[in-house]
């Protein structure tokens, strides 16, 4: 994902998210619940922040 976006700003951080959800049906554990709510936390806050504008 992050190696495939010509810039940070280009990410796909929605499937990322997607990405996170899937692991931790398959294997979950305490990092890929942490990374899933930051991906989380990322994604809302871009939503929400491009909502305002």
């Amino acid at each position: 994902m992050h190696d495939e976006a010509p810039s940070a700003k280009d990410t796909d951080r929605a499937q990322i998210l997607g990405l996170y959800e899937l692991l931790a049906a398959l294997a979950p554990g305490p990092m890929v619940t942490l990374n899933r709510i930051v991906a989380a936390a990322v994604v809302h806050y871009l939503r929400r922040r491009a909502a305002a504008l």
